[in-house]
C-alpha cells in the first residue's frame, strides 16, 4: 500500500511539470510567430508594390482606420516593367476585413517621430475588390517623409547660412521694438482693405485660375525662345555698357533738357490745336479724284 501511494504521489508532480513545460513551449512558439499571425488561422494575402520600402521590415504592422488588421510577412526586391527597382510587400491580413476595393491606397507611415514604421490602408470605394494573392500597383502606394530626410537638408553650408541669417536679423531688429509695434499697428488698415480684394480674387467671376493657366501657357510659349531672349538680354547689356561711356554728361544733359521741352510743348498746345483741327477737317473733306 505504501509503495502504491508513493508512486501516485510522484506521478502528479511529474505530470503537472510536463504540462507546464509544454504550455510554456507553446506560448513561446506563439509569441515568436505572433508577427506572422496565429497558426491555422486563415488570412487574406496581398502583394503591394512600392517605389521604396522606406525601411519597412518583416513583421511591421498593417493598420486600417487605426485598427491592427495584419502584418508584413516579407519584403522582396524586384524590378518594375520599365526596369526601375521596386520593393514588394507581402501582406497577411485578417480574413475578417474581407476583400479590399481595387482603388484602396497603401501608405508607409511613422509610428513616432523616430522609430518603427507601419503600413496604413486607405479603404477605397470601388465595387471591384482584390482577390487573395493579388498585386497592388506602385501608383496606389506612397511613403511619408522621414525626419532624418528633413534634417539631412541642413548641410554644413546651410547651417552656416541659417546662423548668419539669424544673427543678421537679430542685429537688424535690435532696438527697433517701437518701430515694429507701429508697423504692426499700421497693418490693420491694410488687412481691412485686403479682405474685399481677397474676396474678389476668390470669386469664380474673377477667374483667377484661368489667369494662372493663361500665364502658364504664356510661359510655355516663351520657353522655346528662351535662348533668343537670353541673347537679347546679353545684347542689351552690351548696348548699355557702350552707352555708359557717354552717360555723363551727354545723356544726362539730354534727360535734364527733356522736362523743359515737354513743358514748352504743353504750353504751346492751345495754339497748335486749332491748326490741327482745321487740318483734320481739310483731309476729311478731300476725296480721291475720278479718272474720266
Amino acid at each position: 500500500m505504501s509503495n502504491r501511494r508513493n508512486r501516485s504521489g510522484l506521478a502528479n508532480p511529474i505530470l503537472i511539470g510536463a504540462i507546464t513545460v509544454l504550455a510554456v513551449i507553446v506560448a513561446v512558439f506563439l509569441a515568436y510567430n505572433a508577427n506572422n499571425g496565429l497558426p491555422f488561422v486563415p488570412s487574406y494575402t496581398l502583394h503591394v508594390q512600392v517605389a521604396d520600402a522606406s525601411e519597412l521590415t518583416h513583421g511591421a504592422e498593417v493598420h486600417m482606420g487605426g485598427a491592427l488588421v495584419g502584418f508584413v510577412d516579407s519584403v522582396q526586391p524586384e524590378r518594375a516593367q520599365n526596369g526601375e527597382p521596386i520593393a514588394v510587400l507581402d501582406l497577411k491580413l485578417n480574413k475578417s476585413i474581407g476583400r479590399l476595393p481595387v482603388d484602396s491606397t497603401f501608405a508607409i507611415r511613422l509610428k513616432g517621430a523616430i522609430g518603427q514604421k507601419y503600413l496604413a490602408i486607405g479603404l477605397g470605394r470601388s465595387t471591384r475588390t482584390f482577390a487573395s494573392g493579388s498585386t497592388v500597383p506602385v501608383r496606389q502606394t506612397s511613403a511619408a517623409v522621414d525626419l532624418d530626410q528633413v534634417l539631412s537638408m541642413f548641410s554644413a553650408p546651410t547651417r552656416q547660412g541659417v546662423v548668419a541669417s539669424t544673427v543678421g536679423f537679430s542685429d537688424g531688429l535690435a532696438g527697433r521694438g517701437i518701430g515694429l509695434n507701429d508697423a504692426i499697428g499700421a497693418f490693420v488698415p491694410l488687412l481691412t482693405d485686403l479682405e474685399p480684394v481677397a474676396r474678389n480674387l476668390a470669386s469664380p467671376n474673377t477667374d483667377l485660375g484661368g489667369f494662372l493657366h493663361g500665364l502658364e501657357a504664356f510661359a510655355g510659349t516663351l520657353a522655346p525662345v528662351a535662348t533668343t531672349q537670353a541673347a537679347l538680354f546679353v545684347n542689351l547689356d552690351s548696348t548699355f555698357r557702350a552707352l555708359a561711356s557717354v552717360a555723363t554728361p551727354y545723356l544726362q544733359d539730354a534727360i535734364s533738357a527733356t522736362p523743359p521741352a515737354f513743358s514748352a510743348v504743353i504750353a504751346q498746345s492751345p495754339t497748335i490745336r486749332p491748326f490741327l483741327t482745321d487740318s483734320a477737317a481739310l483731309f476729311s473733306e478731300l476725296r480721291p479724284g475720278i479718272a474720266r
